[in-house]
């Protein structure tokens, strides 16, 4: 086979290979919520005063009480968190994407991602 033909087979392989990393890894752009967070923000909301550390492990959150559960739904880009608190009260949150490490929640309580 000459060099040339080399050349043009081997230009389709690495299309599909870049093609299916980023298939299975994502771009790196998508948000998630896991991982833990401090109010920055001048104003708080529950346990998640000024100087607070928040912690989103999958399922549970300290956002409201130290045991709450959550799910983050996302419709188009326009994300919406979920709490439940410990006590069954349930409150919803808008949540602001300043980037994917530095939220805003209703416009009011600011996170920004430690780890």
């Amino acid at each position: 086979m000459s060099r040339n033909k080399k050349r043009v087979l081997g230009i389709p392989i690495a299309l599909i290979l870049i093609f299916f990393t980023i298939t299975l890894y994502g771009c790196g752009d998508e948000f998630y919520i896991e991982g833990k967070w401090r109010s920055v923000g001048d104003e708080g909301f529950g346990q998640a005063q000024p100087g607070a550390i928040v912690v989103f492990d999958g399922k549970n959150c300290n956002l409201l009480s130290p045991n709450d559960t959550y799910s983050l739904s996302d419709d188009n880009g326009e994300y919406k968190l979920y709490v439940t608190g410990l006590l069954g009260g349930n409150v919803t949150f808008n949540i602001t994407l300043e980037d994917n490490d530095h939220i805003i929640l209703n416009d009011k309580t600011e996170l920004e991602r430690i780890e």
